[in-house]
């Protein structure tokens, strides 16, 4: 898995540098790095049980999970996932003056939950 990062105007991707883009050739484009991208040491998570590691998904989780759309989103994929943290859980909840109870047992939740994902286009 490859992530990209901009810090203080530098572009990083994972770790390395782009230290000079755009090197134009017959069938693509040469950025160049400072350092060697190396395969990753472990398989990477699923969406749901990253979004479970990164602790700060515990609504959304549990929203999934009860609306069995957790299974969909351990696919295949690819899926862009925009996802709620807790944080904006807890303010939408204090928007409707209601409980994560309430919103999980909400009717129509598995409706709702797709908006914030979807299925690239190969």
């Amino acid at each position: 898995m490859l992530s990209v990062d901009v810090i203080d105007g530098d572009v990083f991707i994972n770790d390395a540098k782009v230290v000079l883009t755009d090197i134009e050739a017959d069938n693509g484009v040469i950025h160049v790095i400072d350092s060697v991208l190396l395969l990753p040491e472990e398989e990477p998570l699923d969406l749901v049980d990253t979004a479970i590691a990164a602790g700060d998904f515990e609504t959304l989780v549990a929203a999934l999970v009860e609306t069995e759309l957790d299974s969909a989103l351990r696919g295949e994929g690819p899926f862009t996932v925009f996802a709620p943290n807790d944080d904006a859980f807890v303010a939408l909840l204090g928007e409707l003056d209601a409980a994560a109870e309430e919103l999980l047992a909400l009717e129509g939740l598995s409706d709702i939950l797709p908006l914030s994902s979807y299925r690239e286009k190969s």
